[in-house]
């Protein structure tokens, strides 16, 4: 199922070992779980030749290094669903096809779905050689897993997804955290050993010695003592584990840890950490942007979310607002901007529109390669294709903005609108808006949240279609709630008000065919176009999602794993999985033609993790996990029809 051809790869015939390495995949996890296959087989170098994603840049990136218009190779992105996952046909859980209201077999792709994936399958990067193993490069490695070599070469801009949404729906939004998220329940530090710069991060100022590059935790705070795990009889750090959860909230010592809006790199004693902050997604329209810009212009001008800690402080002296300083706590430092503001408090400073950021002291070095707040406001625009896709626009009052949110970028995706309905120069002129010499509309934008449900839902498959927005588990507190109401067993409600249902309540639901849990926002945020003379327009869509920042110096390595994951997961939980992957199973063990009451039997048994033989007793078999392998090889070769003699002789 997961072949790779040696033919496709460059001296395929001369060093061995990395067919042995990509057999090795299949030895760990015949009988795991299918998810870990995915993962593995999707990281695989040799795939990544053979299908020409290995080494790719993204779109984005290439249009704002090299001003060169190119697209993310789509090779891997249909083969992983044709051949690896979902195939081409959607198929009822017994493999037979589904067909639609006029008959027609009902394919469970389109080209659009190829061109969203391809651009999230860009940034896979060789790993570097080491010592010992056979390869046929000095420099990459055909052995060890790709990697997500940086943040910046991936694509940041909203993806949709197999199931008529986006890629981070049900996610959680980073606006949610809490301001001392980094001491909240669940939080997560990675031991980096003696050398302080992140693995996750892009933080490109790290330098191991200096002091103001990271922050130096308290000995007597809560997050020390933890991450060091003193050793009882010496007294010394121990770090026993190289990743820890924080097991509940803790308080916040001193002033880096009660004046920050987030931590990046702590010191421990002698070692360092680095803060990976959860998985969470970000919205592309927010209300009251705000401008952010890097020092002297080395990267341009954007809107960004206030809310959110995206940039560092800027203050002016009220007598020269071009030339701004910094007040920080350590260098690398983001924050809100609200706390970018109350720096600047010290008399005669202001937050300003700078032109260039100085240096103000050693702590606050001014080579950091980030933004800083200004104080004008910015506009969020869309650009709108003769198809209805949508190309994001920031327009920050200054002529300097960022190469991909400019007007004449092309970073088009498809939005989701009401009613199927949008403007278009060729039938409306544009509804109001801007038509643009392309031909494109450009209009400017208001977003809102509304409950979705204003009484009880019926379900929890109608909760689960009608609602794209996430609460960290980690995070929520069950018992803030005055009312808990289970509305059917796979669904409950949590609420303050006197009835179900406001803006308030909180979800929580159990996926019945996957059994994942969720707890999803009663919210939906809509994007408005307004035209040209400020009214609201008959045309909206959902306010599509995220993982990855449009700032250069804030798209992560940790970001693009994250969405590398819902990716895989995207394909990991359709509906079509388990009768296309278990169809093959049961031609690949000799069955060319199973029944569909056959495959019915092997799609059960990868769904609920669990097989156990109708007949003749014997143990059962799975983890009774979804994807459970050793439950679905079970199913086919001890399944009735393939034991059965007659069947054969038929």
């Amino acid at each position: 199922i997961y072949a790779i051809s040696p033919g496709s790869l460059a001296d395929a015939t001369k060093p061995t070992e990395h067919f042995l390495t990509y057999y090795d995949i299949f030895v760990r996890h015949a009988f795991g779980n299918l998810r870990d296959v995915l993962r593995e087989v999707s990281y695989s170098p040799v795939m990544g030749e053979m299908l020409g994603y290995a080494k790719q840049y993204s779109a984005p990136y290439m249009w704002q290094s090299e001003n060169e218009l190119t697209f993310a190779d789509e090779n891997f992105a249909r083969e992983v669903m044709q051949l690896f996952s979902i195939g081409l046909i959607r198929l009822n859980r017994d493999g037979t096809p589904q067909l639609d209201e006029s008959g027609n077999i009902v394919e469970t792709y389109s080209n659009l779905d190829i061109k969203s994936y391809s651009r999230a399958w860009t940034a896979m990067f060789y790993s570097e050689t080491r010592a010992n193993v056979e390869e046929r490069n000095p420099r990459d490695s055909k052995n060890d897993p790709m990697r997500i070599e940086d943040g910046q070469w991936r694509d940041h801009f909203p993806k949709t997804d197999l199931s008529g949404g986006f890629l981070g729906d049900k996610y959680p939004l980073c606006v949610d955290l809490p301001q001392d998220g980094f001491l909240s329940k669940g939080s997560t530090y990675r031991l980096l050993g003696s050398k302080a710069k992140p693995d996750f991060l892009r933080d490109e100022w790290f330098s191991d010695g200096n002091a103001d590059d990271y922050v130096v935790l308290e000995e007597h705070s809560a997050l020390y003592q933890l991450l060091c795990n003193k050793n009882e009889v010496g007294g010394v750090c121990q770090y026993t584990n190289t990743t820890i959860a924080l097991p509940t909230n803790l308080d916040c010592t001193g002033e880096a840890e009660c004046n920050v809006d987030t931590l990046r790199v702590v010191r421990v004693g002698e070692m360092y950490f680095e803060y990976v902050r959860p998985a969470c997604v970000l919205l592309a329209f927010y209300e009251n942007a705000q401008t952010i810009r890097g020092r002297q212009g080395l990267y341009g001008s954007l809107c960004a979310n206030p809310l959110l800690p995206d940039a560092s402080e800027a203050c002016c002296n009220a007598n020269n607002l071009k030339r701004a300083f910094r007040n920080c706590i350590y260098t690398g430092e983001r924050m809100k901007a609200s706390t970018a503001a109350a720096r600047c408090t010290a008399p005669d400073r202001v937050t300003c529109d700078f032109e260039t950021v100085a240096k103000s002291s050693a702590k606050c070095k001014k080579h950091a390669q980030g933004y800083h707040w200004r104080k004008s406001s910015c506009a969020l625009q869309v650009k709108i294709n003769a198809e209805g896709q949508i190309s994001l626009v920031h327009s920050p009052g200054d002529t300097d903005i960022e190469p991909n949110l400019q007007k004449e970028a092309a970073n088009f995706f498809s939005p989701y609108w009401s009613a199927g309905v949008f403007p278009s120069s060729a039938s409306d002129e544009c509804g109001g808006c801007t038509t643009m010499l392309t031909g494109d509309c450009l209009c400017d934008t208001t977003m809102r949240d509304d409950a979705v449900f204003n009484m009880a839902p019926s379900s929890a498959d109608e909760v689960l279609r009608s609602l794209f927005i996430g609460v960290n588990e980690g995070l929520f507190d069950s018992t803030q709630y005055t009312n808990v109401v289970d509305i059917d067993e796979n669904t409950k409600a949590y609420y303050n008000s006197v009835e179900c249902c406001d803006a308030d309540t909180i979800f929580e639901v159990t996926e019945g065919r996957t059994r994942r849990s969720f707890l999803l926002k009663n919210i939906k945020s809509t994007v408005t176009l307004k035209g040209n003379d400020g009214r609201e327009l008959p045309f909206s869509f959902r306010n599509p999602p995220h993982f990855i920042s449009f700032m250069r110096s804030d798209r992560t390595i940790r970001d693009a794993q994250y969405e590398t994951e819902a990716v895989l997961d995207s394909y990991f939980y359709h509906q079509n999985i388990g009768p296309f992957i278990g169809t093959r199973l049961c031609q690949r063990f000799g069955f060319s033609n199973p029944s569909p009451n056959f495959v019915e039997r092997v799609t059960t048994a990868f769904e609920t993790g669990r097989f156990a033989p109708t007949s003749g007793g014997g143990p059962s078999f799975g983890s009774g996990k979804y994807g459970d392998l050793a439950a679905t090889i079970a199913a086919v070769l001890l399944d009735e029809e393939s034991t059965t003699d007659y069947l054969d002789m038929d």
